[in-house]
């Protein structure tokens, strides 16, 4: 089983973001890998807040982040305490979806992990931004986590078609979860179901 090396957790700060962190050290303490929290702020430096704010945007910016920066390290201190690797903060100034495949592929990230509050219509359409670019566009294993990480996981579904990607899957799946029993799941398609019911 190959080891777990780098997990990143990318975080907006919010409540349910956060259920990611708590998932991400816990993954990294249980195989003593490194951990990178990152906040993506949104914002291009040099754009449209340049004009508004006149000759003192970058100094405005760079206070901002350092702000993000302080809010974003007591709060990984208090939730971390003494994991040692102690996790690294990333302030970033970009846009999430950009800012976070890109640190991935850069620093050799094996696991991409986000929070999602996953309730509602309105809240399933979130999901197209950050995390559903995330699903379709990352070429690293994107961990997606919707409610608080109040033990290891114990049981773990993972849907296979014998592919390369669901067997890259259950290999992530028994690092992730180490000590969970694994349910495989391979659905089959059968062809004019719906006659054969009627037959």
């Amino acid at each position: 089983m190959m080891p777990l090396h780098h997990v990143l957790v990318a975080t907006d700060l919010s409540p349910a973001s956060l259920h990611g962190l708590d998932r991400a050290l816990e993954i990294a303490r249980a195989t003593a890998a490194r951990c990178t929290v990152m906040t993506a702020l949104g914002l291009e430096p040099g754009a449209p807040l340049q004009e508004l704010l006149g000759v003192d945007a970058s100094g405005t910016l760079g206070r901002f982040v350092e702000q993000q920066r302080a809010v974003l390290t007591t709060l990984v201190a208090r939730q971390s305490g003494d994991m040692a690797p102690a996790p690294e903060i990333r302030v970033e100034t970009g846009l999430a979806a950009d800012v976070i495949p890109a640190f991935a592929e850069s620093d050799g990230v094996d696991l991409i992990v986000i929070g999602f509050r996953g309730r509602g219509a309105l809240r399933r359409l979130v999901l197209g931004s950050t995390a559903s670019h995330l699903l379709r566009k990352s070429r690293h294993p994107v961990l997606i986590v919707k409610s608080a990480a109040e033990a290891p996981y114990r049981r773990v579904l993972v849907p296979v078609d014998f592919s390369p990607a669901s067997e890259s899957a259950l290999r992530m799946a028994r690092i992730v979860a180490r000590g969970a029993d694994l349910l495989l799941l391979h659905v089959v398609d059968v062809p004019f179901e719906g006659l054969l019911s009627y037959a």
